[in-house]
């Protein structure tokens, strides 16, 4: 009689994946202001330029159903595409519904990147990319700290929508160097049932998207007010914040940032289809609320019209004593791992 085969897929265990800290490690988790270690993280260059995140959910196809999203953006000079495919993810009543990452996903994600650069933090690489063991408390506690409350069950949610949200990166403008990159936001999640985790310290385990994998290995991530980001409400005025903190290198409030509203719209994923007024809108309120923030001081507002059309604003943004401050700590991380042989693209 011929044996009968197991054609399960065997779930791949924490402790089978090969882990292992290189030093770049220490230098992403190395906060030099210490006394107020608590505000700060890393972002990642290119992974948290990509327009990743949703605001707004369209309406579903039979209630559940999205469409693939497409969005163009730029990057160093250089012309991106990004296509995102839903999570589906079961409600309470195994319907699989499917969602786009949003601000709880982006939310979620900063925080488990806090947590790993906490000391004691279980941080690594597994099988060559970046990943960390958690517990759902943890993380329930990190968000809690912030005033971003949330369920275990809501946590779990998101943790879902990232693992199983698929980006397509795709340049646009050729090159040798170029490529197309396939995967999720979290490339592995392992999550304990609710009979294991009633008290919220079960281990589980996510390792992150590819890009933040090798903006670690190239030392190219970039300090950032980790607290002030969390406590944005809307993705725009969350992207605006982080373009700022990558780019506004110079550190003084008399060093304005410039930006078109045209550029705005296209690399932070508003839709190019609304009228530019209405995306407007959607910019003002965002830059809005960095002022309520005390991130942004001053915003000017430099419209071009044909007609009565509004085809074209000149945004004009002065920072903020506090947001100086943050960023010449930026770049005194920087410097410092300049100095230990890093390599940084600005």
């Amino acid at each position: 009689m011929a044996e009968k085969r197991d054609n399960t897929e065997k779930v791949k265990r924490i402790e089978d994946y090969r882990q292992t800290k290189p030093p770049q490690l220490d230098l992403f988790q190395h906060i030099p202001l210490k006394d107020d270690a608590a505000r700060y993280s890393n972002l990642m260059n290119f992974y948290d330029t990509i327009p990743k995140y949703v605001d707004h959910t369209p309406k579903r196809e039979a209630g559940k159903y999205l469409p693939e999203l497409e969005r163009e953006f730029m990057y160093q000079a250089k012309k991106y595409k990004v296509r995102l495919n839903p999570a589906r993810v079961q409600d309470k009543d195994g319907n699989g519904i499917e969602y786009y990452p949003g601000k709880k996903e982006e939310i979620i994600e900063d925080a488990l990147r806090k947590i790993a650069m906490k000391s004691g933090s279980d941080f690594m690489f597994f099988d060559e990319q970046a990943g960390i063991r958690f517990t759902l408390y943890q993380l329930q506690k990190e968000l809690k700290e912030n005033k971003c409350s949330a369920s275990i069950d809501e946590i779990k949610h998101s943790l879902k929508i990232c693992a199983k949200s698929v980006m397509e990166i795709e340049p646009q403008d050729g090159g040798k160097d170029e490529f197309t990159l396939i995967a999720p936001l979290f490339q592995t999640l392992l999550l304990n049932d609710r009979t294991q985790y009633e008290d919220g310290n079960k281990w589980c385990f996510a390792r992150f998207h590819p890009l933040v994998t090798r903006a670690i290995q190239k030392k190219a991530f970039r300090l950032y007010d980790y607290k002030k980001g969390m406590a944005l409400k809307s993705t725009l005025s969350s992207y605006i914040f982080k373009r700022l903190s990558f780019n506004f290198t110079q550190a003084s409030l008399w060093q304005p940032y410039g930006i078109l509203l045209t550029t705005l719209v296209r690399d932070a994923g508003l839709d190019p289809d609304q009228p530019l007024w209405r995306n407007f809108e959607k910019v003002k309120k965002a830059v809005a609320e960095l002022q309520k923030q005390k991130v942004v001081e001053e915003a000017i507002y430099e419209r071009e019209k044909a007609g009565r059309k509004l085809v074209e604003v000149k945004i004009t943004l002065t920072t903020t004593h506090e947001f100086s401050s943050t960023i010449k700590a930026a770049n005194y991380s920087k410097n410092k791992i300049l100095e230990k042989g890093g390599s940084w693209k600005k």
